[in-house]
């Protein structure tokens, strides 16, 4: 879990061209932001490139010749979609590269068990993955997204209009954890949809009128283009309308209105802050438990969801039994035998192991070595397979 800095410092202190930088996410966050900001500030070009057709990939591999030779970036997007591509392209073509001391090749993927294993040994790699909790991901968000000259420039109300965009990402985004009772299915909300608020908010600020006067712009914009362009639910339109006009309020300039309210209940009181270190320093001294009544979830989401995927989990474990034994469910007392409760197959498994281990040798005896016989290769060779065989033996009889 990196921030920019990190990744920077990667850029800069491993110079090794040879090596491609493999970012990894889980699904739902998208970490090519981290590339843009990066080159930025190193004052880098680069070249981005999506997997999805077979264009894709010839575009590829020539961007990856041009950038070689003139020392500029790389970055191909959607790799996970293409993982014997990987392994048999781009592995070797990426060795046979002359490339230039400021050559990088940036694979960006989300998390995919198929993804070759000598690429990423050979990579340096950075997984990126959404924290749990609204408290973690609005102080992630105000230390990576924001810089003190911006947060803090005129006028007043713009660190605070971010705080709420910032506040109001987070809930969002835990909601997604809660599928589907935050939101019907999960929807491919990232971290770059707060980047677009902060812009919007940015162009909202420059024109005249005063910042309160722009907030239904900003609550119009996210919600039908930003976040609301995602969803393809009537009921969870309806809900991301609620949560926006909820946390993009002139309200929450008013130090007396709650920041979290559960019916008449304060969850989670009102603050002032004027820097984004005081805005950090709030979240990051909350000592609330959270719970999912701060996503506007009922308190008792956690425990659905926990129900949810035990049943998932128990109809997985169904599924892998025999079709032709018994269930797990049918246990059934078995007076004769006096294994009471216990589960037919498993007694099935148990006179089977039996019946190996009545037919297997108890021990085969190692040879005996003596100076006549270790003279001969075809002693050596069969005492070289007996030993094998007697390990093997012991190990089978002690698993059956």
């Amino acid at each position: 879990k990196m921030s920019v800095i990190d990744l920077r410092t990667i850029m800069i202190e491993d110079s090794d061209a040879r090596s491609p930088v493999f970012l990894s996410s889980a699904p739902g966050f998208d970490p090519s932001f981290q590339i843009d900001d990066v080159a930025k500030k190193m004052g880098k070009k680069y070249e981005a490139i999506a997997i999805g057709s077979t264009e894709g990939y010839d575009l590829s591999l020539k961007a990856m010749d041009r950038a070689a030779k003139a020392g500029s970036w790389v970055v191909i997007k959607n790799v996970h979609l293409a993982c014997s591509w990987l392994s048999e392209k781009v592995e070797g073509y990426f060795g046979k590269l002359k490339q230039s001391p400021e050559f990088r090749l940036f694979l960006v993927s989300e998390f995919n068990e198929k993804l070759p294993a000598t690429l990423l040994r050979q990579s340096v790699k950075v997984n990126f993955e959404l924290p749990d909790g609204i408290r973690a991901n609005v102080v992630r968000s105000l230390s990576n997204l924001f810089q003190d000259e911006k947060f803090n420039a005129g006028p007043t109300e713009r660190g605070r209009i971010y705080f709420q965009a910032t506040w109001l990402h987070a809930v969002i985004m835990e909601r997604l954890r809660y599928t589907p009772i935050g939101w019907s299915k999960a929807y491919e909300f990232s971290e770059a949809d707060l980047r677009c608020s902060v812009e919007i908010v940015d162009q909202l600020l420059e024109k005249p009128g005063t910042p309160t006067e722009h907030l239904p712009a900003l609550r119009s914009i996210v919600c039908n283009n930003i976040y609301g362009g995602k969803i393809d639910n009537e009921f969870d339109l309806k809900i991301l309308k609620s949560l926006v006009d909820q946390y993009i309020s002139a309200d929450f300039f008013s130090k007396s209105h709650s920041m979290i309210r559960d019916g008449d209940q304060e969850i989670l009181p009102n603050f002032s802050a004027q820097t984004r270190e005081e805005y950090l320093n709030w979240v990051q001294s909350l000592k609330i438990e959270e719970s999912p009544v701060w996503a506007g979830l009922p308190a008792t989401a956690e425990e659905v969801l926990k129900k949810q995927k035990l049943e998932a989990l128990t109809r997985k474990l169904l599924t892998i039994q025999d079709v032709n034994e018994e269930e797990i469910e049918s246990i059934k007392d078995d007076e004769d035998t006096g294994h009471a409760g216990q589960v037919r197959w498993l007694k099935s498994l148990t006179e089977r192991c039996n019946t190996y281990l009545s037919l297997l040798p108890k021990d085969l005896p190692l040879l005996t070595r003596n100076e006549v016989l270790i003279r001969n290769p075809l002693f050596r060779f069969l005492e070289r397979e007996v030993t094998v065989c007697h390990h093997l033996l012991r190990r089978v009889r002690k698993n059956l």
